[in-house]
């Protein structure tokens, strides 16, 4: 459990820290109340749970966790290129998905189908044996003296 009292935000766009209540220098932003996070996990902590108390809005929580103020035009470029290819993996995967349901889904019907053949074919079999025996039993009918 991380102790977030201790752990003061300061948010990366200019606009000054976010505390848990203490003082910040008016120069540079720097929280001045508590010691600084010995680790990013720490301050990426201190950020969600700042997040989730209103003090921080999800664009902050988002600067933050990328470590920098104004990214630069590189690295959004290609953090818009990764989303991009993401959402494109998720398309493909979708379709493969579609494409598989529907390839188990035919398969599954002519399954069904080769039973229902078989079914009526044993059904054909047997009503043509008993229009044999029905025709026998006419015929011996038939034959009968009046």
């Amino acid at each position: 459990e991380y102790e977030t009292v201790a752990l003061p935000l300061v948010v990366p766009d200019g606009r000054g820290p976010v505390t848990e209540g203490g003082a910040a220098s008016a120069a540079g932003g720097i929280a001045t109340d508590g010691p600084p996070p010995a680790d990013n996990q720490g301050v990426a902590h201190a950020a969600f749970m700042a997040f989730r108390r209103g003090a921080i809005s999800v664009r902050e929580l988002q600067r933050v966790w990328r470590g920098a103020a104004d990214p630069d035009p590189e690295r959004q470029d290609h953090e818009r290129e990764v989303v991009r290819r993401l959402a494109r993996r998720r398309v493909v995967r979708q379709a493969y998905e579609s494409a598989s349901s529907a390839a188990k889904l035919a398969v599954e019907q002519a399954r069904v189908a080769e039973v229902a053949a078989d079914a009526l074919a044993r059904e054909a079999v047997d009503a043509e044996r008993d229009a044999r025996a029905a025709q026998a039993s006419v015929e011996r009918y038939l034959r009968l003296p009046e």
